[in-house]
């Protein structure tokens, strides 16, 4: 795992996340990968992302709430400034709030960090992916540009079942 991160991966995991026996400041810093001044700032910069791990900087991370571990997640990964973001349903439990600021971290990363994202949340997967595969039963079905699945109702129904309501209905 730490040649990986030398390489530049960041991974965030759809459970078990955090060490939950860790305080969320040393999950931080556990992720920080060199000693640099832009470390310090990127770690700053997470919390001023997810203020609420600056509030419980100091709490052990397994007392956070589902959608706090998961920022949490995020966060570490975010400090280590990855070229590569690998991320398991990010939304997956998470408030809308939470995804809404998620996807604008995500898209923020446009230009540094390429992030592949595997998510069931149509609207954070369009919001952020610039192509999309679908999957079913470990198969493709479908790939190509996400505008092409935004822009076609049929291909949401089919492939996703999402129901696009027209101005009849």
């Amino acid at each position: 795992p730490h040649q990986v991160q030398r390489l530049g991966i960041g991974y965030v995991p759809e459970d078990d996340n955090v060490f939950p026996n860790l305080t969320v400041e040393d999950n931080l810093r556990l992720s920080i990968r060199d000693r640099k001044p832009t470390q310090s700032e990127a770690l700053e910069r997470a919390l001023t992302t997810f203020p609420d791990l600056k509030v419980a900087y100091k709490r052990l991370a397994g007392t956070l709430s589902g959608g706090q571990k998961q920022m949490l997640a995020v966060a570490s990964v975010l400090v280590a400034q990855p070229l590569l973001m690998l991320i398991d349903e990010p939304s997956k439990g998470l408030s809308p709030l939470f995804v809404e600021r998620l996807g604008d971290v995500l898209e923020g990363l446009r230009g540094t960090t390429s992030v592949v994202l595997v998510e069931q949340n149509f609207y954070l997967a369009s919001r952020v992916g610039d192509r999309f595969v679908l999957l079913d039963d470990g198969k493709t079905v479908l790939a190509g540009e996400m505008q092409q699945l935004v822009a076609s109702a049929d291909l949401q129904q089919r492939y996703l079942g999402i129901r696009v309501a027209s101005g009849e209905d």
